[in-house]
């Protein structure tokens, strides 16, 4: 009896000793950044240096990144993620270094996933309907499809005329993803 009563203000100490520490690794944790915002703010980071630097495989990475915290995060940080697949959608591809290379290759895989991205959220349909405004994506009828095929999903009666538009495209791709 005399050993259990000695023991308990030990054990009782080790114990609490033990639970503090737990509890500063934790603290620890959440301060290098591990919420869906940081991540955020990481990925969107690095979608900025992708498309400055036209690498596309860490813009694709960022967009992946974005697309597993999307429902997660703030308002503002949804604004920044819009801002930042208007980004991709305004990325134009590159001049050929050969005669005949197509350079649109190097984007498909990035306008894709921002297309993933936004088709179902909340302000996805303004996207789509802005990235479907981009200048250069008018030699482009594969992209432009797939934007509208994206914008299909939606439930959106004010959708009418743009579909509408579309119908008579003169790139059958588009014009069959109007349908």
């Amino acid at each position: 009896l005399e050993r259990s009563v000695v023991m308990r203000p030990i054990v009782s100490r080790a114990l609490a000793g033990v639970l503090i520490c737990l509890s500063t690794l934790a603290a620890g944790v959440r301060a290098q950044g591990d919420g869906p915002e940081d991540l955020a703010a990481m990925a969107l980071e690095s979608l900025k240096a992708g498309l400055k630097s036209r690498d596309m495989d860490s813009v694709e990475v960022a967009l992946t990144d974005l697309d597993s915290v999307y429902d997660k995060v703030s308002a503002k940080t949804v604004k920044d993620i819009g801002k930042a697949v208007t980004s991709v959608f305004k990325t134009r591809p590159r001049a050929p270094k050969e005669p005949g290379e197509d350079t649109r290759e190097e984007l498909i895989d990035s306008y894709r996933l921002a297309i993933g991205l936004v088709f179902e959220r909340p302000e996805g349909g303004a996207l789509l309907t802005g990235g479907l405004k981009q200048k250069h994506l008018k030699d482009w009828p594969d992209m432009r499809a797939a934007m509208v095929e994206g914008l299909g999903y939606r439930r959106d009666p004010g959708l009418v005329s743009t579909f509408a538009g579309m119908l008579e495209d003169a790139a059958p791709q588009v014009a069959g993803a109007a349908t």
